[in-house]
């Protein structure tokens, strides 16, 4: 293989720890990056991957999977972690009740998670944190950008409120609005524990954000397009749109050397070129990456 064929950096991101949406989706092509990272010595900036397979504690997007296979599930998950990979489940619906706890297909994707110490759940429900902690200590946890928004609708939490979290969370994933105000960030001492999502796609702070994850929670059981639910679907459109919640990398590279090294890059569901745009986006030199991977697609 020719050295301009192999996927490289833009500058200053093999200092991050970037969580991406392949897990129980995209799968396929991200172990096509990570084999070829692998096998020429490339020491790929991605630490996580998340997503989840339908049960009764995800929320936000739909999930992909709505029948789970438990060897399917474990194969994906392993495989991730021998690559070095943790896997996030997005665990994140806020209002989980004491009936919920025993989901079936959550706790078995915990108990296989659980036989390595880099995996994480991702939460918004204080209920869950505790299930989790006394279940499966061997799971780290990070706090669901849920949770401020079901706390604090109006957008009013401060930088403190973040700083309290990371006491209690192994990481704290912050409001967009929140991610792109400099002066905001600055405020936050434990930095390194923050996580800034890189690409949301609703408008800047929505006031229907709430309504778009509860329409997502009521329609989890039912048969639908994965493209009819959240923002582009409600009311979004009756929002200003002339300022939105998405990151440029001159600004990603402002927050570097404030000291923010964890950053989301959102698309649940998306496909897989849509998913190699956003990694040749923000992490990768968009020609390495196409060059290579869109040659060894399945």
């Amino acid at each position: 293989m020719k050295k301009d064929r192999l996927p490289t950096y833009i500058k200053n991101r093999e200092k991050l720890n970037f969580k991406v949406p392949s897990l129980f989706n995209n799968d396929s092509i991200m172990f096509n990056l990570l084999s070829v990272c692998d096998l020429y010595g490339i020491k790929i900036p991605i630490s996580q991957v998340y997503g989840s397979i339908k049960n009764s504690w995800n929320s936000g997007r739909m999930s992909k999977i709505r029948e789970f296979d438990e060897q399917y599930a474990r194969d994906i998950i392993k495989k991730y972690n021998k690559f070095g990979i943790g896997v996030a489940f997005t665990f994140t619906k806020y209002n989980i009740t004491e009936d919920m706890l025993d989901d079936k297909v959550a706790n078995t994707m915990l108990k296989i998670a659980s036989e390595e110490d880099f995996n994480y759940a991702i939460v918004s429900s204080d209920l869950l944190v505790d299930y989790i902690r006394a279940e499966y200590p061997n799971i780290k946890l990070e706090s669901s950008l849920l949770k401020p928004t079901y706390e604090y609708k109006d957008y009013s939490e401060k930088p403190s409120y973040y700083d309290e979290l990371a006491k209690k969370f192994d990481k704290v994933m912050i409001r967009p609005e929140f991610g792109q105000d400099y002066k905001y960030l600055k405020q936050i001492k434990n930095k390194a524990k923050i996580d800034i999502l890189i690409n949301s796609n609703c408008v800047y702070k929505c006031p229907y954000s709430i309504a778009h994850y509860d329409r997502a929670n009521m329609l989890e059981n039912e048969e639908i397009p994965l493209n009819t639910i959240m923002c582009n679907s409600i009311v979004c459109d009756k929002v200003s749109l002339q300022q939105n919640n998405l990151l440029s990398n001159d600004y990603i590279d402002k927050l570097i050397k404030l000291g923010y090294i964890n950053y989301k890059i959102a698309g649940r569901n998306i496909n897989p070129l849509s998913l190699l745009y956003l990694l040749g986006t923000y992490i990768f030199d968009g020609s390495g990456v196409y060059a290579h991977i869109l040659n060894v697609l399945p």
